[in-house]
């Protein structure tokens, strides 16, 4: 599964094979990941690939390491649905700033999803908690 050989970076291929695990839910939201010895072994790769390959995962906010207790599949978010106006788009970016990450409650990284008509901001939402639906 992993290729030594390939042009790609191995930590990518062993993040590529572990969200594979949880994508066809083998490791469940809540499900603790082997530990990085572990996987290490299975998987023939070094300590920097292992821990890089999960911090790919964290960075993807597919998995979240707690100190002490190992690295665990996220449970996924709430999700709000809105309804936008008929004209309107939504478009998806960075959150400008840290106010705008606080009065969103935004984790680090987690993008916004900014509503527009006319030219005008109409609201914000956080991008991966919102679902849209015409009006």
């Amino acid at each position: 599964m992993i290729d030594s050989r390939s042009d790609r970076p191995l930590h990518r291929q062993l993040a590529d094979a572990l969200r594979e695990r949880i994508r066809v839910g083998e490791w469940r939201p809540g499900t603790y990941l082997p530990s990085e010895a572990a996987i290490q072994q299975e998987y023939g790769v070094g300590k920097t690939a292992c821990r890089n390959a999960l911090d790919v995962l964290r960075r993807q906010r597919l998995v979240v390491t707690e100190a002490g207790r190992g690295t665990m599949v996220r449970m996924p978010p709430e999700r709000t649905r809105v309804a936008i106006p008929r004209g309107a788009e939504v478009l998806i970016r960075p959150a400008a700033d840290e106010d705008e990450e606080a009065a969103l409650d935004l984790e680090e990284g987690e993008m916004v999803a900014e509503v527009r008509l006319g030219g005008r901001t109409r609201s914000l939402h956080a991008a991966e908690r919102t679902i849209f639906t015409t009006a």
